[in-house]
């Protein structure tokens, strides 16, 4: 704003008014003679910006940085360049408690995650060893008084009401066994009471988050506040070391404060009412006072306290990154806090009394009158503590799904050889559980598919009706293919990892199927088929999922067709593909895979055979190289990362380019034979991945490499150039 001026918003937003949304794109071709093609245009904001500051976003944000590295460059870290933290761990280390008996801290860290994804960790203050708790939890916990428990809240998945929701749960820091404490209340933010005998905790509801009080021997829950409005929100509490009132944050009306609830009549009064940003209140040990952070001063979270008699505002320090979390230690000699510094946040332990105070702020209560003083001179208002207004409730209505049509694509083509037209189209409620997906092609012939998802119902429940023309690909040679039809099924997820899938296909089908000796011919008829899956699903959340996975992926089917269905062809089959990813760091990864399909026809001709070989499986040989009822692949893959964020634009990035060297082993055999593990072919070979990032919403991975068949004849290197197919 100070350096363009506001005025340039409505001049962005005129500029991508006026971009068009379709534009035409001629094609030359040497044998049909070319066509137009009319297809989107995507908003391009780069654009827009160039035409009203002269600038696009990559100019801009260097410009930015620059200006913050000028702003901050000479200021100093004060009390953070002046002491080491306490270790370096991840780049987030965070949320410091002192355990009652002093000798140990707890602390939630990213170490070893591409994103803010945290553990639990327990330190020895006297030997500085660390050993982790629990893994993936959220950054807010508390210890039990006895020092025995840490109570924390984690997301799971919760079946009933098919969704991710956060928990209390507690754990045994000594034994390491954990008890749940609450199912589906989306609760967060827990901390004990000085007795241990209540929970204090943040409930997100309704858009609101409240804060609730759980008795964890009975797990009966009393609701503290009621707001109903779906913007306020209430943050962070913990207990008064008499047990009898309740510190949190309470965020309303776009003001960030802090307040004290009394639970004896749970009335709650403000202790700051400004703009500042004030967040992480938690009392003194003695309960005289309240340390917390705020942005008050210069815009950036320092380390304060306020009295809870004089209404003193107190600062300790100056900083140019910033101060978080702070816990007094149980005597309240020191105190530990997460402070930011050089990209990371680290946690620093200080002696409080040695803490300089560096400002002091009178917050006090002034009653405004006519009157003139004795002294002549009126009182200057600093703050003025203004009671909490009734909270405005929002009615509530129930939800009545109404189908939207959200974007519908059409697209045409005219040319001598093929003219046609498509249309694709998506539509959804607002809650997206019922989906409507579909696309239409229309040229000498109809092709088309429309998937409806409906989520209203546990299991969820799908339909796919379709009908497409085209060819296969078999050992150099394209063979047509003609199906129509239509599959229904459902889907169940067990928890948040294990799922199962039951469904029913019904199509007919024109195609090349096998004979005994291994012949195509080619065959129609009606297929019936019933499919039975189990998949297990735990990936952790990376930069680059196509380029270094983590995790483990288990896809296991089970399809059936019999005449008794009314189908033409009798079989019974069946596949397993096993995927497991190892981090080695955060730029290398072990990719395994092992996968095995299986087929027993029970009509002795036509066959259904697999085939191993091509760039995605057996990627030295040929494709269709090998042929049989059953196969069996297994892939290794050492991968690597060497350049991040390489630069491009909007609309098209190049974000990391990386390689990997693998080695295939692969066999098939009939249904009359067994495995004879001697038959196995073998390749080797290494490949340089590029991913790309279009219109900066998708992802898309080139890959260049050879390999080299170790089985083979022809032992030459067969050099590829692919776009995914990444397992």
């Amino acid at each position: 704003f100070d350096t363009y001026g506001k005025d340039k918003i409505p001049g962005i937003f005129r500029e991508l008014r006026n971009q068009p949304l379709i534009k035409l794109v001629g094609v030359i071709s040497i044998s049909s003679g070319g066509g137009l093609y009319p297809v989107p245009h995507f908003l391009n904001f780069d654009q827009a910006l160039r035409k009203a500051i002269g600038k696009d976003t990559a100019e801009l944000y260097e410009e930015w940085r620059n200006w913050i590295r000028k702003k901050y460059e000479k200021k100093e870290n004060g009390i953070l360049s002046k002491e080491n933290p306490l270790f370096h761990w991840g780049t987030r280390d965070q949320h410091p408690v002192f355990s009652p008996e002093k000798d140990k801290i707890a602390f939630v860290s990213d170490k070893g995650y591409d994103y803010a994804i945290f553990d639990l960790y327990l330190m020895d203050l006297n030997s500085k060893k660390v050993k982790k708790l629990v893994s993936r939890i959220n950054p807010s916990f508390s210890f039990s008084p006895d020092g025995r428990y840490i109570v924390y809240s984690k997301v799971e998945f919760y079946p009933p009401e098919r969704a991710f929701l956060s928990d209390l749960y507690k754990i045994n820091v000594n034994t390491g066994k954990i008890k749940r404490l609450t199912y589906g209340k989306r609760a967060f933010q827990p901390s004990f009471s000085p007795r241990g005998d209540r929970i204090v905790f943040v409930r997100k509801e309704g858009g609101n988050s409240n804060l609730y009080i759980l008795f964890p021997t009975t797990g009966k829950l009393i609701q503290l506040t009621n707001d109903r409005d779906g913007l306020t929100q209430n943050f962070t509490p913990s207990f008064s070391p008499d047990g009898k009132k309740i510190v949190f944050v309470r965020f309303e009306k776009g003001k960030r404060d802090i307040f004290i609830l009394n639970l004896k009549d749970k009335k709650m009064y403000p202790l700051t009412r400004d703009s500042a940003d004030d967040r992480c209140p938690n009392f003194s040990p003695d309960g005289k006072k309240i340390i917390f952070v705020s942005d008050r001063e210069k815009g950036v979270f320092n380390l304060w306290s306020i009295g809870l008699k004089d209404r003193e505002l107190v600062r300790y320090t100056s900083v140019a990154g910033g101060i978080f979390d702070p816990n007094f230690s149980p005597d309240g000699k020191k105190i530990a806090i997460s402070g930011y510094k050089n990209g990371v946040f680290s946690i620093y332990i200080f002696k409080f009394k040695k803490l300089k105070i560096m400002q002091k702020i009178s917050l006090r209560k002034v009653e405004i009158t006519k009157k003139k003083e004795t002294s002549g001179k009126k009182s200057r208002l600093i703050s003025r503590f203004i009671p909490p207004e009734k909270s405005v409730e929002m009615k509530e209505y129930p939800y009545k799904p109404r189908i939207k049509l959200h974007y519908i694509l059409p697209w045409f083509s005219i040319d001598e050889e093929d003219s046609f037209f498509s249309v694709d189209f998506y539509a959804s409620d607002t809650l997206e559980k019922h989906q409507l997906t579909g696309s239409v092609y229309l040229s000498d012939n109809t092709q088309y598919e429309i998937l409806y998802v409906n989520r209203s119902f546990t299991p969820t429940l799908w339909t796919d009706l379709y009908s497409f023309k085209g060819y296969s690909y078999f050992k150099g040679e394209y063979f047509p293919v003609e199906v129509s039809g239509g599959v229904g099924g459902m889907f169940y997820p067990l928890n948040d990892r294990l799922s199962f899938q039951l469904g029913y296909s019904s199509e007919y089908l024109s195609t090349y199927l096998f004979t005994p000796s291994l012949e195509l011919v080619p065959w129609k008829g009606n297929i019936r088929e019933v499919e039975l899956g189990m998949t297990y699903f735990n990936l952790m959340p990376v930069r680059e999922p196509e380029l270094l996975p983590w995790g483990k992926v288990m896809d296991l089917r089970l399809k059936w067709s019999d005449h008794s269905l009314g189908s033409e062809l009798d079989y019974l089959m069946g596949k397993i593909d096993l995927r497991d990813y190892w981090r080695i760091s955060k730029n290398k990864t072990l990719a395994f895979r092992l996968m095995g399909e299986s087929v027993k026809n029970k009509q002795v001709s036509p066959r259904i055979v697999f085939s191993l070989g091509g760039w995605n499986d057996l990627r030295g040989y040929p494709e269709g190289f090998l042929t049989g009822e059953n196969i069996a692949l297994s892939s290794i893959e050492y991968r690597f990362n060497w350049l991040r964020r390489m630069g491009g634009s909007s609309s098209f990035y190049f974000d990391s380019l990386g390689g990997a060297i693998f080695y295939d082993m692969g066999t098939s055999w009939r249904q009359e034979e067994k495995l004879d593990k001697s038959n196995m072919l073998r390749d080797i070979g290494t490949e340089l991945r590029l991913r790309m990032l279009p219109f900066g919403k998708y992802s898309l991975v080139m890959r260049v490499g050879v390999v080299w068949p170790l089985d083979y004849n022809k032992r030459r290197g067969r050099i590829f150039l692919l776009f995914g197919g990444i397992f």
